[in-house]
């Protein structure tokens, strides 16, 4: 990719341009998890990411250091996932997905075994009969056991500079091409669509910039709402950064 279309982004020469993209294969689940936004729409739309679509990607993931291949569904729903992750690892990206581990059975785990294993693989399942914390204590109690390394979120919010989805350098596909910050931003819902945070409920409205599909990834990337968006970010992390500084020097 040419210096032109992708302003500053080159200045970084020993990394990708894009840490991590987040593409949606479907948005169809077998699971009925209490805390799903999707629960209280029931389902929300269900649909799949043909290959034709997935293949007109493909040019794109040579700049991507990791693609995950997630959304608001099961992946292993999908019946080319293990097609899906041969083609980006031929792009030499990392490729990973989140999965409540349903569907697998041994054929499958032999066929992710021989095209998708890494050092990092997320499996997530959620049955509502025990408290989430009581879940995780469990699992980092395996995962020491084990000698598999744990990362998870915090259970208390945090205020950060940029959260981890980091819209400055990651983006989110869904399954019919929209481009969005993070999945979070655009689930497979009527906008607007209610979320709660701390207590309080909001209603959201989906953000967006353009179909990847119909339009060129240096388009929507340029957009000056999406450059908007990205730039409240930069700004953050600029007020940080000098904040530690000064904290760091002891001058106010």
């Amino acid at each position: 990719m040419s210096k032109n279309i992708w302003p500053g982004f080159l200045s970084w020469p020993s990394r990708k341009t894009f840490s991590a993209w987040q593409i949606e294969l479907t948005t169809r689940c077998p699971l009925q998890c209490s805390m799903c936004i999707k629960e209280e729409y029931k389902g929300g739309l269900q649909r799949d990411m043909n290959m034709d679509d997935f293949r007109r990607l493909l040019p794109y993931l040579k700049e991507i250091e990791t693609v995950i291949l997630e959304g608001w569904g099961e992946s292993l729903l999908h019946k080319n996932l293990l097609e899906c992750i041969r083609l980006v690892k031929r792009e030499g990206s990392q490729v990973s997905f989140v999965t409540s581990g349903m569907g697998l059975d041994k054929a499958y785990v032999s066929g992710l075994m021989i095209n998708a294993w890494q050092d990092e693989q997320k499996v997530f399942s959620w049955n509502g009969t025990e408290a989430y914390g009581k879940i995780l204590e469990e699992v980092e109690r395996k995962t020491r056991e084990w000698k598999i390394e744990l990362r998870r979120p915090s259970l208390s919010p945090k205020d950060v500079a940029v959260c981890e989805e980091n819209p400055l350098r990651n983006l989110y596909i869904s399954t019919d091409g929209e481009v969005s910050p993070c999945v979070y931003l655009n689930p497979p819902l009527p906008s607007p669509f209610k979320r709660i945070f701390q207590g309080e409920e909001y209603q959201i409205e989906k953000v967006s910039f353009e179909n990847i599909f119909r339009e060129p990834l240096s388009a929507i990337w340029n957009h000056k709402g999406y450059i908007e968006f990205r730039n409240y970010f930069s700004l953050r992390e600029k007020s940080l950064a000098k904040c530690i500084f000064r904290s760091g020097t002891g001058k106010g």
